[in-house]
This record gives C-alpha cells, structure tokens and sequence, in this order.
C-alpha cells in the first residue's frame, strides 16, 4: 500500500501543526466512509487555527487496487530546507501512530423469529437494511469472493442464496429437516450445513446449487465451523455429545472426539492447537488440547445473580470469540446478561461488560477495534470498544437475533 503524494507544497510553513480538514479533506473522509472509489490524486486545503497558515499539502495513505482506507494529515513539510525524502522519515513514525479510517465494514445478523438479515454500517454503529430471506433464518455467511450470502432456513427447511449486490435471492436449494449453522471451504465451492433433525452435514455445490454429500457426524448436529488449516470442518453433535473432524477434500469423517456435554458453540486459539467449547448446562466453557483428543481444563464464568434462569433452556453461556490479535478470549453469559473477557493463553479473567438481554453471539470487527453481540432477548446487537472493555451503544435489529458475522467488503 503505497504512499502517494498530493499536488501542491507549501513554501513558507516554519511550525509543524496538526490542521484541520476543510473542502476536499472532508470530502475524501465522506467518500471512504461510504466506501467510495477515490481519485489517484487528491488536491486540498487546509488551515492550521494555531499559525494562521495555510497548507496545500497532504499525504493519503493509497491501496493501489481500491483506496479502503484514507488518512489526511497535514502538514508534513516543516520547511524549504528539508529535503523531501527526510522530511518522509520525520514523520514516519506519526502517520504509523495515526489510526486508519474504515471503509465499507458491515455486520450482519440473522433475525432468527423473522425473515430478514440485518445490515449494520460499523461505521455509524446503525442498522441501515435488511436482507429478504425464508421464514427463520439461524445463520448467515458470505461467500470467499464476496459476491453471494448463505443463510439455511430452520422452518422452510432451504438454503436461501443471495447475490450481494443486488441483496435478491437468486436460489432457495432445498434441504433436510432443520438446517442449522452453515460454513463455507476456502475457495467457496461448497457449502456444509447441520441438519438439526438428521444426524448428518449435508454439501451443497455452490456452481450447481445441489445437495451432492450426506457426511453423517452423529445426532442433532448443530454447528459447523471451517478450521485455520483450511482442510478440515469440525461439526458439534448435541445428540451424540462429540465432535466430527471433515477431511474437506474427500469430504468423509476423519475422526470423532467424545465429549462430557452438549457441546455448543466452539472457538480456537491460532492453527486450532485448543478448541475453547461451550457445554449445555454450563456457565463457562471447557478446553480441549486438539492433537491429544482430550479436554485439559475448564473455565468458570463469574457467578450469576440469585436465581437467574437464562433466556433459552439449559443454555448458560452461548457464543464465544478469540480477538484477532489472539490475546482475549470473550464469553457470553445468558444468565447474568454480560460478556466475560479473559486472557490468553492463561485464561485469567479480566473484566465482564454488562450487555443486552440473552447474547447469543459474537463476531469482532477485522481491525479488532469492536465487538458485536446479537441480543436475542432484547432484539438487540450490542457494540462494544474492545480497547476501553465498554458497551458503546445498542443497535435495534430484527426479532431474536443470533448468528453474526462482520466484513470489509471489497468491490
């Protein structure tokens, strides 16, 4: 991502000021928000209220394909007599230290008792659409290349296909009974959705928009999930209590591991060394070593209030993340309606923020800048600043939302 310098230089500035954006400058960050296509060059002015000078200089930090991000600062020539490649490395380490400006990051949420996903712009923190889809959506994803959604419909048992830009159905490929969680492969070929009242994962083509694969992973499976490796989905059986490892490329079962519980939502550390998995009936999570096949710990969440029954049966804790960065791992309680973060690897508990009623899931901005938490008690997405541990505000969505998920969206 190349810098680029703008026309024009200013000839007579002796102070080093941080100037404030007028006329083209504001116009730029407009146009990024939106996640507009910038021009190569970008001319502006800007006025600096501390020396009463003007600058007609600045830098935009440029992606060469589409420009996603943009920072303007000014000025970045102190005087004449700097030549121009020091005067690059002076402040060097102040365009690093300045934050980048997102473009286009959206969040999505299925409405789990409606027929729509939510669209929020993480950019203005409000939900600014919604997608049509079948009755009683419990997932969506989107494709590798961008260009299609995925949402499976639990009660008119079909997998809803979606063109992005256009946010029109272009497919409903039916299902078995109950579909639930979904995941995609790498290069966005297939599709592996539970089928809660089967006992099997079934493969959908995406290029000819069938079922062609029935890989059984034991009774009500429920989640899905595509590891780090790229070659293996791991699938959750609530029936049978156990896991399923998928071999993607030959699409059959490789291995099973038991487990002591119904196993719920799952998360892992880098290259999967750990499965962090949710239990029924559990408020916390247990730890699982990958390679050994066996769980080596278990981690409580604080205590909850007296008395307090959570918002769906016999599910205490449901949805849980690993930042980016790989240094937290964050936890939903259903019980005392809060997120509980802890850190890795030593799972010391740091701080619980207080959320909606029922979180049910969670996804983190790219950047790891903020957490989003669907509420489905209070119809709800919870934002939370992950720097400060603080909710920021509550975004009203559609009836009982759950699955989430974010994205930078490329053109």
């Amino acid at each position: 991502m190349p810098l680029s310098k703008t026309r024009g230089e200013s000839k007579s500035l002796a102070n080093i000021g941080l100037f404030q954006i007028r006329e083209i400058g504001q116009q730029l960050f407009d146009s990024a928000s939106r996640g507009q296509r910038l021009h190569d060059h970008a001319y502006g002015h800007a006025h600096s209220p501390d020396t009463g000078l003007a600058a007609h200089e600045f830098w935009v930090l440029r992606d060469t394909v589409k420009l996603r991000h943009v920072i303007i600062i000014a000025p970045l020539v102190a005087c004449n007599r700097i030549p121009r490649g020091e005067r690059l490395m002076k402040f060097l380490p102040f365009l690093l230290s300045v934050p980048l400006i997102a473009g286009s990051l959206r969040v999505y949420v299925a409405n789990t008792d409606g027929a729509s996903v939510s669209i929020i712009d993480a950019s203005t923190n409000r939900a600014i659409g919604e997608i049509p889809v079948s009755k009683n959506p419990h997932a969506v994803i989107l494709s590798p290349d961008q260009t299609r959604f995925y949402v499976p419909s639990e009660s008119e048992d079909v997998l809803d296909v979606i063109d992005r830009a256009s946010l029109k159905a272009i497919a409903r490929v039916p299902l078995g009974r109950r579909p639930n969680n979904l995941a995609i492969t790498p290069d966005g070929r297939y599709v592996y959705v539970c089928i809660r009242q089967e006992s099997w994962v079934e493969v959908v083509d995406t290029q000819s928009l069938r079922v062609v694969k029935k890989i059984p992973v034991g009774r009500n499976p429920h989640n899905v999930y595509l590891l780090p490796d790229g070659k293996r989905m791991l699938a959750t059986s609530m029936g049978d209590n156990k896991l399923t490892l998928i071999n993607t490329e030959t699409q059959e079962a490789d291995s099973e591991i038991p487990l002591s519980g119904v196993p719920r939502p799952v998360a892992w550390d880098e290259g999967a060394k750990h499965l962090f998995i949710q239990l029924s009936n559990l408020h916390g999570f247990i730890v699982l070593d990958l390679a050994a096949r066996k769980t080596v710990k278990k981690i409580l969440l604080p205590e909850a209030p007296p008395g307090a029954k959570p918002l769906i049966p016999e599910t205490f804790s449901h949805g849980i993340a690993i930042t980016p960065d790989q240094k937290t791992i964050w936890v939903n309680s259903l019980l005392s309606n809060s997120v509980s973060v802890f850190s890795l690897p030593g799972l010391k508990l740091q701080c619980t923020i207080p959320v909606g009623h029922g979180p049910d899931w969670m996804t983190f901005l790219p950047d790891g800048s903020r957490c989003y938490v669907s509420n489905a008690g209070s119809n709800s997405v919870s934002v939370i600043d992950v720097a400060t541990r603080k909710e920021l505000t509550q975004i009203p969505v559609g009836k009982i939302p759950k699955r989430i998920i974010s994205a930078e969206l490329r053109e």
